[in-house]
């Protein structure tokens, strides 16, 4: 229940209160009475976008051994299983982790479930799905 750019413009803040009490009632059964505060407003804009070109690279196999950097005995499912531990900036595209593994990168950790594989796309992405 969006107000438009034109409402929005005609009658202020109040078409956003009319709309709140307008959906509480139709969810609730009930008018709250109450002063409307705004905690969360999202705007949404349409438009042709820029053109974006993005890091491609060819595929170079499946083999992330170049990547390896260490590897541990981790907990998963009840049990401590063995675990590769990837250095994500030596990931090429194509390269294939079956889980359970951990990908490091500066900023964050990947983990790659037992009966998942990681895979990199030619973005440089890691698509994690079902099966090993």
């Amino acid at each position: 229940m969006a107000a438009t750019l034109e409402e929005l413009q005609t009658e202020g803040t109040e078409v956003l209160t009319r709309k709140f009490h307008t959906l509480h009632e139709q969810l609730y059964r009930f008018r709250l009475d109450a002063v409307c505060e705004i905690v969360n407003l999202r705007a949404v804009a349409l438009g042709k976008g820029a053109s974006l070109t993005l890091p491609e690279a060819e595929m170079d196999g499946p083999s992330p051994s170049q990547a390896l950097s260490d590897e541990h005995r981790i907990y998963f499912d009840g049990k401590f299983l063995s675990t590769p531990i990837y250095d994500r900036a030596k990931f090429r595209p194509g390269n294939r982790m079956p889980g359970p593994a951990i990908v490091t990168e500066m900023d964050s950790i990947t983990v790659i479930l037992p009966h998942f594989t990681g895979e990199v796309d030619r973005y440089f992405n890691i698509l994690i799905r079902p099966g090993t």
